[in-house]
Parts: structure tokens; sequence; C-alpha cells
């Protein structure tokens, strides 16, 4: 029962993360709401779906999927790679090509809608199925959905106050670090910015993606070195939206 509240928690809050910065941006800066349909279309057709596409092609069609789990390292790599490159992607041609104008407040509600679509999917999709999966176990511990999920009943079960504590900040993080890259991208270009930064970007984006995949580390050490990373990626999208366009 503790842990149905513990995730009943986690999903409120994941919502709340999910649409309160699109509101406070929009008051704050103004700024066309489109933007953040951009930031939602670019996460779902690139990062979300092209990205499930590429995976299952290298693990299914080209049978390397046991070469790819083979370590906790290869696994993380991969996945963090085809993810950096189809967000690279999906981001870069959408600025290029469909964006066509600019105000004051675009690039933070860009930022937000990728960032938003992030966190419904990465995290509020598996609260809730996490709920449902928990409540199914507490009224029949031996229901087939137990077997089947039983990965995510061993998660349930390891759920505690300092494990969701974990989670919570992970998606904080998780949150600014997605929009600080979105914004860096935009300030490049669709503001001009140094083509520089997109390297940069890119790279703190593969990382930052890297160490949260990454299984061989401690919890809380993984939380500690993806906050250092966001940090970096926050200072680049700060340093580029502070220049004068």
């Amino acid at each position: 029962m503790f842990n149905i509240i513990l995730y009943i928690l986690y999903g409120v809050l994941s919502v709340f993360v999910a649409v309160a910065p699109i509101v406070c941006i929009k008051r704050k800066f103004g700024g066309n709401l489109k933007r953040v349909r951009d930031g939602v279309a670019v996460y779902v057709l690139f990062s979300a779906i092209l990205n499930s596409v590429l995976y299952t092609v290298l693990s299914v069609s080209l049978k390397l999927q046991d070469k790819i789990e083979q370590s906790n390292l290869s696994f993380a790599v991969v996945n963090a790679l085809v993810l950096t490159l189809c967000a690279l992607l999906g981001r870069t041609l959408w600025l290029k090509a469909v964006i066509k104008e600019k105000q004051k407040g675009d690039d933070l509600l860009f930022g937000a809608g990728y960032a938003s679509s992030y966190i419904f999917f990465g995290y509020l999709i598996t609260a809730v199925a996490n709920l449902v999966i928990c409540i199914i176990y507490l009224v029949n511990s031996s229901a087939t959905v137990s077997q089947v999920f039983a990965s995510n009943v061993e998660q349930i079960q390891g759920m505690g106050t300092y494990t969701l504590f974990l989670e919570i900040l992970q998606m904080l993080i998780a949150y600014v670090f997605e929009a600080a890259i979105c914004v860096a991208f935009y300030r490049v270009l669709v503001c001009g910015g140094d083509k520089k930064w997109l390297f940069a970007a890119t790279l703190i984006h593969f990382l930052g993606n890297g160490v949260i995949m990454f299984n061989g580390l401690n919890k809380s050490i993984t939380v500690l070195i993806f906050f250092a990373v966001t940090v970096v990626a926050y200072g680049i999208a700060h340093f580029l939206s502070s220049k004068k366009e």
C-alpha cells in the first residue's frame, strides 16, 4: 500500500514538472506557444519513434542485440549514441526547416516542450504503469502480469523513500538537462550562434544519456554525475542566451 502512495505522488509530481515550467516561461518571458509544439514534435518523431526504429534495426534486423547487451557499458554507449544522433537530426532539421520566426522566450518554450515530452514518456508513463502493476500485484501476487513484468515488480518492491527521492531528483535534473540542450541548439541554429557549440551540446547530450543509461553505478553516484553534466549543459545554454543576437 505504501508503494501505491509513492507511485501516485510520483505520477502527480511528473505531471507538475511537465506542465508548470511551460506556464512559468510563458508568463515571465512571453514567446509563441507553437514552440512548445515544436519541441514536442521533435521529441516524439525523432527521440522516441526514430530512436526506437533505429535501435530495433540494430538489435533485431542486424542481430547485434547480444553484442549490445553483453555489458552495461556497451548497452549504455550504443543506446546513448543512437538517441543522441536521433535528437541531433531532429533538432537540426526542425529548427532549420520549420521555425521561420523568432521572439523572446521561444528558445525556452522549445526546450520546455521537448523536456516535458521527455518527462511524460520517460517518467510519467512508467510511474502509471508501475502503479497499475503494483495494484494488481497487491490484489493477486501470482497474477500473470506479475510474471510477465517481473522486472517492474522487482523495481516496485525495491521502491523506498530514498529511492523515490533519487528518482524525483533525477527527473528534475533530466528536465533541466534536456531543456538546456534544446536552448543551445535553438540559439545556434535560429539565432545565429557559433556552431562550435553544437558539437559541445551534442557531446554533453551523449555523456548525460550515457550516464543515466549505465547500470553499473550506485544510483546516488549516477545522479551526482548526471547533475554535474547538467550544470555544464546549463552553462552552455546560459552563455548562448546571454549573447546578443
